[in-house]
């Protein structure tokens, strides 16, 4: 797991960094309707629609990079990640909330053209994941 989502955090920042550029008002907007319809579904509870909304999200904000083989990798690992993300937004309250944020934040700063901080914000936002998601895991398993 922890392999999985640091090859994400290294690949999406360098992806978005490629991407933020040529995003466009079309991709933007698409990013504002996945925004809505994430507040809608996690406040409804409706976990089963998180990873896919999240893989629409990461896939609007890096498909402009321009850089075919490093997409297909992070498509892939947003694949095997999908579980483990509905699990580590199903943890608490307060980590869906910061996905949330963190999400709305990423959106802002693309628009804005602030790349440095978009994808340094994009690279903590999953290894915070993965390093939550592992915590739980290894709380679980203690006896």
């Amino acid at each position: 797991i922890e392999e999985l989502f640091s090859l994400r955090a290294l690949l999406e920042s360098h992806l978005l960094r490629h991407s933020i550029p040529r995003l466009t008002t079309d991709d933007f907007d698409r990013l504002n309707e996945i925004l809505k319809r994430y507040a809608i579904e996690l406040a409804e509870g409706h976990s089963h629609r998180w990873g896919e909304l999240n893989t629409e999200l990461h896939d609007i904000l890096l498909g402009r990079a321009n850089r075919p083989r490093s997409l297909d990798l992070v498509q892939s690992l947003l694949r095997q990640t999908d579980r483990y993300t509905r699990v580590q937004l199903s943890i608490s309250d307060a980590a869906v909330q910061r996905a949330k944020a963190e999400h709305e934040e990423l959106v802002r700063l693309c628009r804005l053209g602030e790349s440095r901080e978009a994808c340094a914000l994009l690279k903590r936002h999953i290894e915070h994941a993965g390093e939550e998601l592992i915590l739980f895991l290894r709380e679980r398993r203690r006896p």
